[in-house]
């Protein structure tokens, strides 16, 4: 595909031109302070800045963990809170979330993963009468001696991460919890480091200049390439996967206005702590 896509009904109004992650962060700017998530059984209640954090935490995480924008990653599982974090949360790390019915059998999860090309599970111990655990081992043998994320299994070749929701239980597997802690402490540090690095810079620095001083920052962290510092970049402060010329959206939006952006993304995790 050479450009994205763009389907929309009859309708007055047209679609909006904006991510998952730009609205929900919209949401959260107008609303912070208010109820955003209950999940009853689970006594879960989140204003919209403390989901924020926790879906930023988990993004953050499963980049962490390797996966890319355009990766598949499942989800198995009755409505729990962690289901709505991972939904947002793939959203803004542009993955592409894959809907498991959680009434599937064995047969039926092996056909849905492997339809898809799911390169990580986000999985339920199990619901009801089903055992997802117990299936899972089942289908992925394998499991019981892999190291959490280097999962090689025959029967879902693409499928490398396990990782369960609540208490683990699966060989192999990460916790959702431990996933959530993963990410952000390298791109924590380098986005701490641009904040400083751009305050340091005069108000009317150029496009050209600000740029360069951002691909510095960059080469000073552990990316594994340049593009991966400029993903963190769009994903953490503009929720979505790609963006403009960082430069030249700087000089716009204005020097001292994305050090405030900056601030701001990094005081999310503390929030939702």
């Amino acid at each position: 595909m050479s450009a994205m896509s763009y389907v929309s009904g009859v309708a007055d109004r047209p679609l909006l031109g904006e991510t998952i992650g730009r609205q929900f962060d919209r949401t959260v700017e107008r609303w912070g302070d208010r109820l955003g998530l209950v999940v009853r059984q689970q006594g879960v209640r989140l204003t919209w800045r403390e989901l924020q954090g926790r879906v930023d935490a988990f993004a953050a995480g499963l980049l962490a963990l390797g996966l890319r924008p355009g990766d598949r990653v499942g989800i198995w599982s009755p409505n729990k809170a962690e289901w709505v974090i991972t939904q947002f949360a793939t959203a803004k790390a542009g993955l592409v979330l894959v809907n498991i019915n959680p009434a599937y059998r064995l047969h039926e999860l092996e056909f849905a993963l492997n339809k898809v090309g799911c390169r990580a599970v986000v999985t339920a111990t199990g619901f009801k009468s089903s055992d997802y655990a117990g299936m899972l081992l089942s289908l992925l043998p394998e499991l019981a001696d892999a190291r959490p994320g280097a999962l090689r299994a025959a029967r879902v070749p693409t499928l490398e991460i396990v990782i369960q929701i609540g208490a683990r239980s699966i060989p192999g597997s990460f916790a959702f919890e431990d996933v959530a802690a993963m990410g952000g402490e390298a791109e924590r540090a380098a986005l701490a480091d641009l904040a400083a690095t751009l305050a340091a810079l005069p108000p009317d620095a150029t496009a050209e200049a600000i740029q360069d001083e951002v691909y510095a920052v960059g080469k000073r962290h552990p990316f594994a390439a340049l593009k991966d510092w400029f993903g963190c970049l769009y994903q953490v402060l503009l929720g979505q996967q790609e963006g403009p010329r960082f430069g030249g959206f700087v000089a716009l939006y204005g020097i001292a206005e994305t050090v405030a952006l900056i601030e701001s993304a990094l005081a999310r995790p503390a929030q939702a702590a």
